[in-house]
């Protein structure tokens, strides 16, 4: 969850990792090095969102939760082409009545692109905006007041002003559309993570070998950083400062007061630098996933792990989303499983497929979305029985 904190907070916050100072070097549009191609035409974005009539979802192995919910799927976002190029849903954030689809390419092509979806009815979802980067793959949108976010690993043989791949763009939005107004910023290591917004202050992690947690002050431009081998996710929440270490692998634990340092929990999973990583919270549950070693939960009070579910029969967590009592895990190749929380224990109960590798999931409300790949975008609408 991209959850904010009090002004307080946000001031100290700010002034201890701001301590840890760096110049950036930045890259305005230029036709001559970055290929970026804007497109704002709904009637022609929309013709790859496959609707029909709504079909009924069965969680297999479900039967408690099937009795209690219907999953409707309402819509289809097919993955982009860009001549010989096929861009897969890698993450979604949702903002009031509109997703952002960050999309990239497998091994490391440096293809990617961002769209903006209208989902305030599920059955008729409206993509809005469009951007291509044809040098970049993008792996992260947020919305922040009339920007967007992006973070990605471009291609550093074909940006003369990019010295590692990893980047943060930040790109303008008009009436909240997209623009042809970006800068691309230059980080260490190999691809940006994970972003979250503080105030005027944007952290982002990247890895995997030199990586760390860089902090933006978005109006100046000026930036921090401070080293954390192949730094994955990060949650923001009012006890405390968690950043996900994929070369370890450890979440370290730092103070929503001051940053100071509070300890460091060993996951005991082997390294995960090459793998996903994601966080919601729930509560004083911080939930994430884990790669190989499923998905965690520990408490934000104590620091304590509160559940280790492994994926039954191997495989990678690539993320997790917390709905009331219900649970989302991204299970990769597995499929979407579903776990629900009864009382302080964890009960599996069924999984979906796509029939194509299941890269990301977030639910809100009554709404499931899910990245699978090579099979686009899935839009299902959740509905309690009577």
């Amino acid at each position: 969850m991209r959850t904010r904190i009090n002004a307080f907070i946000t001031l100290i916050t700010l002034t201890g990792l701001m301590a840890y100072t760096a110049c950036t070097k930045v890259t305005a549009p230029d036709e001559a090095t970055v290929d970026a191609q804007l497109n704002n035409n709904p009637e022609e974005l929309n013709l790859h969102v496959l609707q029909g009539t709504p079909q009924k979802l069965s969680f297999a192995g479900a039967a408690k939760v099937n009795a209690a919910y219907a999953f409707f799927l309402h819509a289809t976002v097919a993955p982009l082409e860009w001549g010989d190029k096929v861009l897969h849903a890698v993450h979604v954030t949702l903002e009031g009545n509109y997703a952002y689809v960050a999309y990239a390419t497998p091994e490391n092509e440096y293809f990617g692109g961002i769209e903006i979806i209208e989902i305030s009815d599920v059955s008729q979802p409206k993509i809005l905006s469009r951007m291509i980067f044809t040098h970049s793959d993008i792996t992260i949108a947020l919305k922040s007041g009339n920007r967007l976010l992006l973070g990605g690993s471009a291609n550093s043989d074909k940006l003369s002003q990019i010295a590692s791949p990893a980047v943060f763009t930040l790109v303008e939005l008009h009436d909240g559309l997209m623009s042809g107004d970006f800068e691309i910023f230059d980080l260490p290591s190999y691809n940006a993570n994970d972003i979250m917004v503080i105030g005027e202050s944007a952290l982002v992690t990247t890895g995997t070998t030199g990586g760390g947690l860089s902090v933006f002050d978005l109006n100046t431009r000026d930036y921090g950083f401070i080293p954390i081998e192949g730094a994955k996710a990060i949650e923001v929440t009012p006890n405390g400062i968690f950043v996900m270490e994929g070369t370890g692998t450890n979440l370290h634990v730092y103070s929503a007061l001051d940053t100071s340092f509070i300890n460091t929990i060993p996951l005991g999973c082997p390294n995960m630098f090459q793998s996903k990583a994601e966080t919601d919270v729930q509560n004083d549950l911080l939930f994430f996933s884990s790669g190989s070693c499923g998905m965690k939960a520990i408490s934000t009070i104590d620091n304590t792990i509160v559940h280790d579910y492994p994926i039954p029969g191997g495989g990678h967590c690539n993320g997790v989303s917390v709905n009331n009592d219900l649970i989302f895990l991204a299970n990769d190749t597995s499929g979407l499983a579903l776990l629900q929380i009864d009382g302080g224990n964890l009960e599996p109960m069924g999984t979906l497929s796509f029939g194509a590798s299941v890269n990301y999931v977030i639910s809100r409300d009554n709404k499931l979305f899910v990245a699978a790949a090579e099979k686009g975008l899935k839009i299902i609408e959740i509905v309690p029985s009577p």
